[in-house]
């Protein structure tokens, strides 16, 4: 199996360690195995994993061939935060609080990491998209339950995901940057508004997932390790929110100011400042010009009604 699933559950409630002998695991195993006998799919679902009989088998095989198993699986089941993790698939009230014992022994974070990682993995993404970034915290502290293979395949699961984004944004960028737009000089200026009309081949609603202020802080708190992806990720959202300033210089304003905060590295930050500062004073400058212009016509208007009057 690939998924966790604590032994004791066959077993009485409130067994204790000591209990346990081989007479006891031999009538479970039989018990269990004669269910998935009689199932028309040769197959029970235990705890919410669906087990067969090899799986039944190997599991009962490693416990009354390794003590040790043993006690790493009382280990977990007294931990009812880490076991809600690894079966459920639910953060709880982390960080586990293991036997420093149990901490410092390899064999138990060899047993533990494949379970662990493979929950570690989905549920990272999962936290990413839903924005918990109080739950990836969480994960992050408790990753030394994870031998170094397998935080290096958690890792690299992550990084694949966060590419996959990265893909996305390059191909709205795209489309911004073929956007079609008219364009008039001053004294013409105020046709520009005539933009707002032309429809556009991406959705605003649709960008706001790749700039959303706890995303950044959810990527800011991601190991050293992503630093290179961090970077990568400052610059296609920096040269997205280029192409918006011709279309919404505010939004593309907006979307600089956001990712100025992202741990990216010098010679990227010094690029989304440069840009910053570019557009800034560009954005109060146009807004101040179709003030003026809106004034304008407005006092033209009112001079020729008095005229009429």
């Amino acid at each position: 199996m690939d998924v966790y699933l604590s032994p004791l559950h066959f077993l009485p409630e409130g067994t204790d360690i000591k209990d346990i002998s081989s007479k006891q695991l031999l009538l479970a195993k039989k018990k269990l195995l004669a269910e998935i006998e009689l199932s028309p799919t040769k197959t029970i679902i235990l705890n919410k994993v669906v087990c067969t009989q090899n799986d039944l088998l190997n599991l009962f095989n490693d416990l009354s061939q390794n003590e040790k198993q043993l006690h790493y699986h009382f280990a977990i089941f007294n931990n009812r935060a880490l076991l809600e993790f690894l079966e459920n698939r639910f953060v709880g009230i982390l960080p586990v609080a293991l036997e420093n014992n149990l901490l410092e022994d390899k064999i138990f974070i060899d047993f533990i990491s494949p379970y662990f990682e493979k929950v570690y993995a989905s549920l990272f993404i999962k936290c990413i998209k839903q924005l918990r970034i109080a739950s990836i915290n969480v994960l992050i502290a408790n990753s030394y339950l994870m031998n170094y293979a397998d935080r290096d395949k958690s890792d690299k699961a992550i990084e694949h995901y966060l590419d996959k984004d990265i893909k996305q944004i390059l191909i709205y960028t795209q489309k911004i940057n073929t956007q079609k737009r008219i364009s008039f000089f001053y004294p013409l200026s105020i046709l520009n508004l005539f933009n707002l009309f032309i429809p556009k081949n991406y959705r605003v609603s649709e960008l706001k997932q790749y700039y959303n202020s706890t995303l950044i802080a959810i990527l800011n708190v991601l190991p050293e390790k992503f630093s290179s992806i961090r970077t990568e990720y400052c610059r296609v959202v920096m040269n997205m929110a280029v192409g918006l300033q011709r279309h919404d210089s505010k939004l593309a304003l907006s979307i600089l100011k956001k990712v100025r905060v992202l741990k990216c590295s010098d010679s990227m930050h010094q690029k989304v400042e440069s840009n910053y500062r570019i557009m800034s004073p560009k954005l109060k400058f146009g807004r101040l010009f179709l003030y003026l212009i809106a004034a304008f016509i407005i006092l033209r208007i009112l001079g020729f009604l008095i005229a009429l009057i």
